[in-house]
């Protein structure tokens, strides 16, 4: 006859937050376009910010391939280039089109304006975010301790 004990206490499964928008966490740092004699840059503003979310793709969807000749990162020698996508999903978003993502050691660069989903009822509007990894092994940015977590 098999154990009939439970696996979580009832402490524990009201302790842990499970839906869609608050399982993960990314950090947004907002950027802003800068001219200069050799074209544009793009320059942080303000601190990072936390945002409680929902992040799919890297865990659940295997990398994309590229053999585009027209790419943003520089690669070493000729091939395929990895794209590795995230949806970001957050009750509230703070960034744009501009944006820098920091999710699980890795930045991400937002890839069109992100989208605010207002119809349907109360608990499901928010907004959707895709992003495409830029850079691996980026340190956690610090964001400041009395700041404003979004997404709460």
């Amino acid at each position: 006859m098999a154990d009939s004990t439970p696996l979580f206490s009832p402490a524990e499964r009201l302790s842990v937050r499970t839906d869609l928008m608050s399982r993960d966490r990314v950090i947004v740092i907002l950027r802003h376009p800068v001219d200069t004699p050799h074209g544009m840059r793009l320059e942080q503003f303000g601190d990072p910010i936390l945002v409680v979310c929902g992040c799919d793709g890297r865990q659940n969807q295997a990398g994309m391939f590229a053999n585009s000749g027209n790419e943003d990162v520089q690669q070493t020698q000729g091939g395929l280039t990895e794209i590795t996508p995230l949806e970001i999903i957050a009750r509230e978003w703070p960034g744009d089109i501009w944006s820098t993502v920091w999710y699980d050691g890795d930045a991400y660069d937002t890839i069109g304006q992100p989208v605010e989903r207002r119809h349907g009822t109360e608990k499901s509007r928010h907004w959707e975010v895709r992003a495409e990894r830029k850079r691996r092994g980026v340190p956690k940015p610090v964001v400041p301790e009395e700041a404003r977590v979004w997404g709460t």
